[in-house]
């Protein structure tokens, strides 16, 4: 089978799924597909597999002629379609002249007609729906003139998320139907309108999109590090206070990572937690989270305690080993301080406040999964 073969020379030619799906300009998933025997490449793709693999295009395809049925059923489609077109080219032409004489008919005779919008660029080619800018057409009666003018351009109003709790899309389509293609053109049309996307990538196929749009890549590494105890300026409920909802987010994380902790150590544990912010200064009082004075008249604002200001869990380490009855959950920390996954023992150094936000998890063992999507969800 034509599948065997590229799994063959992909591994004699020391070349990963990624890498040669990038060569040929399609996803991992495909050349997977390819190697199950599940689809095949057509014409153009064999080409490519021919060079790249350093095979010639018969010696790939062997006696399968599965290229050569899709070319000839191409071919037979083709000239079924030519055949239909000339018959019904008079029935054709009739129809759009009507649809085109309504068009006009309408814009004449209405006093409006609804638009979708179109992006520049790479987005130029996708369209949102619903009726989202109104076009105003009036007519001077006089002159015998039209005036075109726009009276709404608030063409993202469904992801406003400051009205709007949810905002999210799925996509769904078989292999090979273009649901990447699909996804990555709906990123660079957001990312053009500026609106916040967060995306987590599980097969590293949104790195190259998330540099080439000056998106912020987190790859849990020493280079991308988020602080999971820092407290990020958010908008809160009037009866909402910032440490009182961190506290509930680190109990939760504590949770994942120390799965058989007794109620009497949670109880420690937060008061340990309240300690090492009360050590930063910061306390119940959401006030003690700023600093300055806001003034309107100066447009002077009160500044947020910046990164380097919060406690991180070395902190908390510390705290841990003063007190005899929680030497077992410090032992059990000491990974995330000093160990493997030290990483996490640090300021945040990353930009989380950019609208386009790849979290790539590639890498990422199963057994750390959870630990590591409540830190990018929280």
């Amino acid at each position: 089978m034509i599948g065997k073969k590229i799994l063959e020379l992909r591994k004699k030619n020391n070349l990963s799924q990624e890498k040669l799906a990038e060569s040929i300009g399609v996803s991992r998933q495909t050349i997977s597909n390819w190697e199950l025997g599940e689809t095949s490449p057509d014409l153009k793709q064999a080409g490519e597999l021919s060079k790249i693999l350093n095979i010639s295009l018969d010696e790939l395809v062997g006696n399968e002629n599965i290229l050569l049925e899709k070319v000839t059923n191409t071919e037979i489609n083709s000239n079924i379609i030519i055949k239909l077109i000339k018959i019904s080219g008079i029935t054709l032409g009739l129809v759009l002249f009507f649809v085109l004489a309504i068009v006009v008919f309408a814009i004449l005779f209405k006093n409006y007609y609804t638009a979708e919008p179109t992006a520049t660029g790479i987005a130029s080619t996708c369209y949102y729906n619903n009726e989202i800018i109104t076009i105003n057409v009036m007519k001077d009666l006089q002159n015998q003139k039209l005036t075109i003018e726009p009276s709404n351009y608030d063409f993202a109003k469904k992801f406003d998320t400051s009205k709007y709790k949810n905002a999210n899309m799925c996509g769904i389509g078989a292999s090979g139907s273009g649901k990447s293609y699909f996804i990555k053109l709906m990123i660079a049309r957001n990312r053009l309108l500026n609106i916040e996307q967060y995306i987590i990538d599980p097969d590293r196929e949104y790195t190259s999109i998330c540099r080439e749009l000056g998106g912020t890549l987190i790859n849990f590494g020493k280079e991308n590090i988020i602080n999971v105890m820092e407290i990020r300026e958010i908008r809160l409920e009037d009866d909402e206070n910032y440490l009182q909802n961190k506290i509930q987010k680190l109990m939760t994380f504590f949770s994942i990572i120390f799965p058989n902790l007794t109620d009497e150590e949670k109880s420690i544990l937060e008061d340990k937690v309240i300690e090492c912010y009360g050590n930063k200064g910061i306390t119940f009082d959401n006030e003690s989270l700023y600093s300055g004075e806001e003034d309107f008249k100066l447009l002077k604002k009160r500044k947020f305690k910046e990164s380097t200001q919060m406690p991180i869990l070395g902190d908390l380490y510390k705290i841990l080993g003063k007190d005899a009855s929680m030497k077992r959950i410090q032992k059990l920390l000491k990974p995330y301080v000093s160990g493997s996954l030290s990483f996490m023992n640090n300021y945040t150094n990353i930009n989380l406040s950019n609208k386009l936000v790849v979290s790539d998890i590639y890498n990422i063992e199963e057994k750390y999964l959870p630990m590591v999507l409540f830190t990018i969800t929280e």
